[in-house]
């Protein structure tokens, strides 16, 4: 949670050097932010930052967000994450993405952090189960929600 540790001023996590010790470091939002293509480029950032290091963080952010964190959740879980393969839940994002320049396996993630931001998430599912499609979440009256959520608010104000 990158952007929560600089709004809050609590500095940066000792990410090289942990991972250096063998620590599983993981990169995640904690609610400050919840788009974690954001989180990835702040984390890289981040640790740039920290280190005075232009070099640093690419390797290291790249091991926390695609395997570590496929790690730490297969062993929390108990199930495989992170993969494409029989027995392992389906949890698929589709993204609404049109580099001008190719994709290759040798720079698919500096797309990732350079190109596609959260708000390019079309399509999400989970378990196999489509969650959100063309931007749209399946099951929700949305209007219904924000009507609620704005009298909600209205109230809580009131009484603060």
């Amino acid at each position: 949670n990158p952007e929560s540790n600089m709004g809050n001023a609590v500095g940066a996590a000792p990410v090289k050097a942990a991972i250096d010790k063998g620590v599983t470091v993981g990169l995640g939002t904690d609610g400050y932010t919840s788009d974690m293509f954001e989180s990835i480029k702040m984390a890289n950032l981040l640790q740039k930052h920290e280190l005075h290091n232009p070099q640093a963080g690419w390797e290291e952010v790249f091991q926390m967000a695609f395997q570590n964190n496929r790690k730490i959740a297969t062993r929390f879980f108990d199930k495989i994450f992170g993969v494409l393969q029989a027995g392992a839940p389906a949890d698929i994002i589709v993204v609404n993405y049109y580099p001008p320049t190719p994709i290759t396996s040798e720079n698919a993630y500096f797309h990732i952090l350079f190109g596609i931001s959260g708000d390019m998430v079309d399509t999400t599912i989970v378990g196999g189960n489509i969650l959100m499609e063309d931007r749209e979440i399946s099951g929700l009256d949305y209007e219904r929600i924000v009507r609620r959520v704005k009298e909600q608010a209205e109230d809580f104000w009131k009484r603060f």
